[in-house]
């Protein structure tokens, strides 16, 4: 919770080593991107939800996550779960696994395709 409600936290540099973020790590964040390195192995439960959920969230990842919670974007507030508008997230053919578990939670929660752009970036 290291970055929890911080919504003038626009850009974020991710070390090469970082293998963990937990739930709540940026929770509140005010963040437009973040890229999350290949180390990444685990992102928890509402590690990336953003402060405004009507703003637009750019994530990048450069590998899979095997440990990526399928709630790693969502909050619950007031008993209801809850997720940014508009997510664009860039993945390549080796993260096809972690993007099938946020698949999983947009059909589960009926998010458009047209809200949550799911983009392979393969050369």
């Amino acid at each position: 919770e290291a970055f929890t409600g911080c919504p003038k936290l626009k850009i974020l540099t991710v070390g090469e080593n970082l293998q963990t973020v937990m739930s709540c790590a940026f929770l509140g964040h005010g963040l437009k991107e973040i890229s999350l390195p290949a180390s990444v192995r685990i992102v928890g439960d509402s590690a990336l939800f953003p402060m405004n959920t009507g703003s637009a969230l750019k994530v990048t990842l450069s590998d899979a996550i095997p440990g990526m919670s399928k709630y790693a974007f969502a909050a619950i507030r007031n008993g209801k779960t809850v997720w940014p508008k508009e997510l664009t997230l860039w993945y390549p053919a080796s993260a096809d696994s972690t993007v099938g578990v946020l698949k999983e939670f947009m059909s589960e929660n009926g998010i458009k395709e047209s809200a949550w752009k799911l983009v392979r970036s393969d050369p």
